[in-house]
């Protein structure tokens, strides 16, 4: 069981890691064109710079969530809301009965 958690957790990790990757990339791009004066949003209509803006709004969130999934967390909840849903809640338990009794 601990090992298919490990693996679950891997593939996870990998998922994430690539998708912000490419964000990454996208956003490369496109500063680097603002940056090289090769592009300027002030050039759209005003329907399309709100959608710029928009755009560049979600596309600031998506980055920050992406982020979020990768960045590890280290605390153990003591009252898991739904179970034992991931390792350190197993690894919490002190005694085996303990854990027997979490899991009847």
């Amino acid at each position: 069981m601990l090992a298919e958690a490990r693996d679950d957790a891997s593939r996870a990790d990998q998922k994430a890691s690539v998708i912000l990757a490419a964000l990454g990339i996208g956003f490369g791009a496109v500063l680097g064109g603002q940056l090289a004066g090769n592009f300027d949003s002030g050039q759209f209509s005003d329907a399309g710079e709100v959608v710029w803006w928009a755009g560049a709004l979600l596309a600031t969130v998506s980055v920050s969530l992406a982020v979020l999934a990768v960045w590890p967390r280290y605390r153990v909840d003591d009252s898991p809301q739904y179970g034992m849903t991931y390792w350190g809640h197993v690894a919490a338990f002190k005694e085996l009965s303990d854990f027997e009794d979490a899991l009847a």
